[in-house]
């Protein structure tokens, strides 16, 4: 019924479905109206201006003629243009999983205040689509509603079911340094990050209408919370506005060694060139289920060139664990006759949603991460 009342008075609408009659076919009109309305209607639930006075958008024409509306808003226009175009295409009704649960013993149609469109794929197969989340890619849906429950209506029937979660694989951020340590076993160089899926989608919703003094600081408190004795300069930012794209991050670094020279050799501790890494699985035992924003894989890669006059000694052995939760891997390598360290450390969450049952597991895991900070690399002058 709410759908049928907002679209009823779509004049506005037949200038934009004209203009898109020309596309091949379907599926490249779905996906030019999805990214017309992303790119063309502010959703005033993530606008941050309270000082703003929007109206309330009665139709489809309100929220043409105003370029705003609220989430559902949004979701009937892209509704409505699909069901023009022909696509059998469905409302799911959900609600956001870090706001609050689902009670299913109460029957209140007020717990599913979030929404997204679906299309059939195959038999119980959906694709889907959340035009409302701003930066979200085309057939993605946000990580706050995967795995909450969700009502489906189409034209005959309705049906519960659980919002699919998306696998670890298509989420992925990237750290990488190239390093060079000096005399004083200073280090300076070049950083990137990249981040994809539902890392890109996070940090694109952080950034945005940011402008660049405000992005150059985001970044350095984030810098400096994960390291602490370091400085960035030089904030280049890739890919924002292309949401199907890694969102990148390029910058200059300088950070301070952890190094001790002993006798005739220097030891360093390279993991503490990568970031801090928190543990909050500490407690004994757990009864409750454990929740994470998303599946996915982080991946850090150091390239440190040595002072002048050092090679490598030593290296730490190779670091793995697995399990049914994820992996965490640590590997470190002897590069160019041993003037040159590579450290490569991944670690990779294959499900966000696990039973307490999982808790030692997940345990191990994380406490893998923590006991490789103390991990040294002895250096040698390079004449013995």
């Amino acid at each position: 019924e709410g759908y049928r009342n907002f679209t009823k008075k779509n004049k506005r609408a037949k200038p934009l479905l004209e203009s898109w009659s020309g596309l091949t076919d379907n599926s490249v009109k779905m996906k030019r109206a999805y990214e017309w309305l992303q790119e063309n209607i502010l959703n005033i639930e993530y606008d941050g201006d309270e000082d703003t006075d929007y109206k309330y958008n009665n139709t489809l024409d309100d929220m043409l003629k105003r370029k705003y509306g609220s989430s559902i808003d949004i979701n009937y226009a892209y509704l409505f243009f699909l069901k023009e175009f022909g696509v059998s295409a469905h409302m799911v009704y959900t609600h956001d999983r870090e706001e609050k649960h689902f009670f299913p013993s109460v029957k209140n149609p007020r717990q599913f205040d979030r929404s997204f469109v679906v299309t059939p794929k195959g038999a119980r197969e959906y694709y889907y689509y959340s035009p409302a989340a701003p930066g979200l890619p085309y057939r993605e849906i946000p990580w706050y509603y995967q795995g909450a429950v969700a009502f489906m209506i189409d034209e005959a029937r309705y049906n519960f079911s659980n919002v699919p979660i998306q696998p670890h694989q298509g989420n992925r951020f990237r750290r990488f340094l190239w390093l060079k340590m000096d005399e004083d076993f200073q280090l300076t160089g070049k950083m990137l990050e990249q981040f994809e899926g539902q890392y890109g989608y996070r940090e694109r919703l952080q950034l945005d209408d940011k402008s660049e003094n405000e992005l150059e600081e985001y970044f350095t408190e984030i810098f400096k919370e994960q390291f602490p004795t370091g400085e960035i300069d030089s904030v280049e930012l890739g890919k924002l506005d292309e949401f199907e794209e890694k969102l990148s991050l390029k910058c200059q670094v300088n950070l301070e060694a952890d190094a001790q020279e002993i006798g005739s050799k220097l030891l360093i501790k390279p993991v503490e060139m990568m970031s801090l890494l928190n543990n909050p699985f500490v407690d004994e035992a757990r009864s409750n289920d454990i929740v994470f924003d998303h599946a996915g894989e982080e991946i850090e890669s150091v390239t440190l060139d040595l002072p002048q006059g050092w090679v490598v000694d030593a290296l730490p052995e190779t670091q793995a664990i697995v399990n049914r939760v994820g992996t965490y891997n640590l590997l470190f390598q002897s590069l160019n006759n041993g003037t040159r360290i590579s450290i490569q450390r991944s670690f990779k969450l294959k499900h966000p949603w696990l039973t307490s049952a999982a808790y030692a597991q997940v345990q191990k895991l994380f406490n893998a991460r923590q006991t490789q900070e103390d991990l040294t690399v002895i250096l040698k002058p390079a004449a013995e």
